[in-house]
């Protein structure tokens, strides 16, 4: 299949879940100096790709730093920008892998990031320990990961409490740090009712 025919269909089986119903995805556009098809994330009004990259497996042998860099860069020439990283990727060396690569691109990525703190102060050593790793001043998402894993997160009510994770990441939202929060729960979603 071409890529511009790939393209094309991402878009009509897109707007074929809008169709569905599924319509907080966001609006679809395709521009001629950017064909991979972007929508808007949520109320966030930042315009994201419709397919992200993820580092999960960045840290691995026999990636190299300069793998890494070459693949972002392609992702980025192709018009992807949304790339969706966690600290626990290869104990953070998925992170500092992203971090090298991002240099001098930071502005065209969509930085998305995770924690699995609970509480106030693990989450601002994860926050800060993240943003040294990535080589950036802020991350545009991030993330509580994982919610509904009950083993990672064994005290929701702590996560959203005034010593919790939530708090953290509020000031660290004041402060610039981060751009937005969010949470993912593949696992278990039954637990997204706490956002």
């Amino acid at each position: 299949m071409e890529r511009r025919d790939f393209l094309a269909k991402s878009v009509l089986a897109g707007g074929g879940l809008y169709s569905l119903g599924l319509k907080s995805a966001g609006a679809i556009s395709i521009s001629k100096e950017n064909p991979m098809p972007m929508q808007i994330l949520g109320r966030t009004g930042e315009k994201v790709s419709m397919i992200g990259i993820g580092g999960g497996h960045w840290w691995r042998e026999p990636r190299t730093e300069e793998d890494i860099k070459t693949l972002l860069d392609r992702a980025l020439e192709a018009g992807i920008n949304y790339v969706d990283m966690a600290p626990n990727y290869g104990d953070q060396e998925s992170e500092k892998r992203l971090g090298a690569a991002m240099k001098g691109k930071r502005d065209r990525v969509f930085l998305v990031n995770k924690t699995e703190a609970s509480s106030y102060k693990g989450t601002w050593e994860l926050l800060e320990q993240s943003l040294d790793n990535l080589q950036t001043d802020y991350i545009d998402l991030l993330h509580l990961h994982s919610i509904g894993n009950t083993e990672r997160w064994t005290d929701l009510e702590l996560a959203f409490s005034k010593t919790g994770a939530m708090e953290a990441l509020r000031e660290a939202k004041k402060k610039g740090m981060i751009h937005y929060i969010g949470a993912t729960a593949h696992h278990w979603p039954s637990r997204m009712h706490y956002v």
